[in-house]
């Protein structure tokens, strides 16, 4: 069992950094805690390995939540360089795009915005180059209602997209956050991406991603998925180079 454990030291570094409330979720999510044996053995033989020069500024996590690990190193870094911080999280569909945004909730005090909240009737812009791509959302909405606002760090009025109807809910007032993460595929958009400080996209090989949607919409979804809204989002990823544009590219683990 100690192989699907790491070492992992806090870091001071400014360039690099992870903060002790960063450690200690990674911890709690690794379902260990100091009471347990295994954690005490790991502690003692990691003691051995670094001739006992370990301090209390490190921490033992499960290798699921190595991912993890990068990415709220890479906030904490954006968040002790800057005075706010837009994240953007693409990438495949049923990736777990909005899970990670709720793991990091329970972390940071920020913002959640899911691009779904967004769709629209399709349309495209002949004077506009990149409008093929999402053209089934608005993104001059997203601009006025969710940057602009943080731009000038005013609350943002928001609705809701109850996908079962495709009809918005009431409007509610939001308030002003720091910290603001856009999720969902597109949201690395030429339209939206100069508006992030730090960039993710979350990988999920084409086997795994069609055994999720099944799982999440059923039979009759995974066919439209399969021939409409997986090649759509592709041919986006692709034609943008969209992963390479990420600062952080990741397979989630932890659903």
């Amino acid at each position: 069992m100690k192989k699907n454990y790491v070492l992992v030291a806090l870091s001071n570094d400014e360039k690099n950094l992870i903060t002790k409330e960063s450690l200690s979720y990674l911890v709690n999510k690794s379902l260990i805690s100091e009471k347990d044996k295994m954690f005490k053995d790991l502690v003692e033989s990691n003691k051995k390995k670094y001739n006992g020069s370990l301090s209390s500024d490190y921490a033992i996590i499960h290798k699921k939540m190595i991912s993890m690990l990068f990415v709220m190193s890479e906030i904490d870094t954006a968040i002790n360089q800057k005075e706010k911080v837009n994240i953007a999280i693409d990438g495949h569909a049923s990736s777990g795009k909005t899970t990670l945004s709720y793991m990091l909730k329970e972390v940071y005090d920020c913002n959640i915005f899911h691009i779904d909240d967004f769709f629209k009737k399709p349309e495209i812009n002949q004077n506009e180059p990149f409008s093929i791509y999402g053209s089934n959302i608005d993104f001059q909405k997203i601009k006025e209602n969710i940057f602009n606002q943080i731009e000038k760090e005013e609350d943002i009025m928001y609705e809701e997209l109850d996908l079962s109807t495709h009809q918005h809910k009431k409007p509610i007032l939001i308030p002003y956050k720091k910290l603001n993460i856009i999720e969902g595929s597109f949201s690395m958009h030429p339209r939206l991406i100069h508006y992030y400080d730090l960039k993710i996209f979350v990988k999920l090989r084409y086997l795994s991603q069609l055994r999720r949607i099944r799982k999440r919409n059923g039979f009759i979804k995974l066919f439209e998925f399969k021939t409409k809204w997986i090649p759509n989002e592709n041919k986006y990823f692709k034609d943008l180079d969209i992963i390479n544009q990420a600062d952080l590219s990741i397979s989630l683990k932890v659903k």
